[in-house]
């Protein structure tokens, strides 16, 4: 029972907010609107769960911003908070996952680290300077360039298990299909 206590002290402390907008409150409000739609119809259900994912998402970005989370030194968040927006448009736009979010959460990483830039702090749109307008073109055209990759491999994917025959094809030629052997 002790043990009990200290863990339920450890979750308060981890999760008392420090200040109002921060991860933790975002957090506490997406468990609470997933508590509530529990008890709701299916409309009011779908609603709430929908807030509560995307106070999840707001979570995560407060989170991302107070402690950034690296790979060999490259800052990954973007990418991480871009999977989850991706996940949830294409779950309340389509009702499934599929492979959409892997083909859009590049541009969705691209528009999150653009934006900031463009943007000053009341708001007001602003033009960065040339350097800085050259490396946000570099990077939206890279992660354009990576999304239309990602959209190849999954109709090479289609298209090879509609087509069986494609399979046993030479594709030794190509520039863009390498056979992978296991």
């Amino acid at each position: 029972m002790r043990e009990l206590f200290v863990l339920l002290k450890f979750v308060y402390v981890i999760l008392l907010p420090k200040k109002f907008l921060s991860w933790q409150t975002c957090l506490l409000t997406c468990i609470l609107l997933w508590l509530l739609a529990l008890s709701q119809t299916e409309t009011q259900r779908d609603i709430l769960a929908s807030l509560g994912f995307l106070s999840l998402i707001a979570a995560l970005w407060f989170f991302l911003q107070e402690r950034p989370f690296r790979i060999f030194g490259f800052s990954v968040g973007n990418w991480i908070l871009s999977l989850f927006l991706a996940v949830f448009i294409a779950a309340s736009l389509w009702g499934e996952v599929g492979y959409i979010p892997w083909v859009i959460s590049p541009l969705i990483a691209a528009l999150i680290a653009i934006v900031p830039e463009l943007i000053n702090s009341k708001f007001k749109l602003k033009l960065p300077d040339p350097h800085a307008r050259a490396r946000i073109l570099i990077l939206l055209f890279s992660h354009i360039l990576l999304s239309c990759w990602i959209q190849f491999h999954f109709t090479i994917n289609y298209w090879l298990s509609t087509q069986p025959d494609l399979v046993g094809q030479d594709f030794s030629n190509s520039a863009f299909v390498v056979k992978i052997q296991y």
